[in-house]
């Protein structure tokens, strides 16, 4: 062969490993921030005392938080132990829901949602193994609506 075909080979071969670096970082990334979790992936020691739990921090939020306050982030420690779920990043706490958070970057955030009482007629939130425990999905790049809801 040729030196030119050689190097033609050779930068073939080297676009090639760099593509599957670049797929392979991708990857990583979405294991990183929990992309590929679903609903059923989601798993509570004790559902019906989760949910107790979660009603009781919306509750408390509702008589405490300041004017304008729409949320309360809550660190792990925080929680009680029911809420401690597998991967939990944070809680964010709202007037009629709490968002326990598994996946998380700055535009997107997923994991498991209970509602003060029951979900809103039209919502995007998926049910999981347990009673009163959904699965959500939000985007802050895209407008809140039915299947983007914070």
């Amino acid at each position: 062969m040729k030196m030119k075909q050689w190097i033609i080979i050779g930068i073939g071969c080297l676009g090639g490993a760099l593509l599957l670096v670049f797929v392979a970082m991708g990857v990583l990334y979405g294991c990183e921030t929990r992309a590929f979790v679903r609903a059923r992936h989601v798993m509570i020691a004790s559902p019906e005392q989760a949910v107790v739990d979660a009603r009781q921090l919306i509750l408390d939020f509702q008589r405490t938080r300041n004017n304008g306050q729409d949320t309360r982030w809550i660190e792990v420690d925080g929680l009680p132990k029911s809420l401690k779920i597998p991967k939990l990043r944070f809680a964010a706490v709202f007037t009629n829901h709490l968002n326990l958070v598994t996946g998380k970057n700055p535009d997107w955030s997923i994991g498991a949602r209970i509602w003060l009482d029951h979900p809103p007629q039209a919502t995007a939130d998926k049910p999981t193994r347990y009673t009163n425990v959904y699965f959500y999905e939000y985007c802050n790049d895209i407008q809140t609506s039915v299947s983007n809801h914070p």
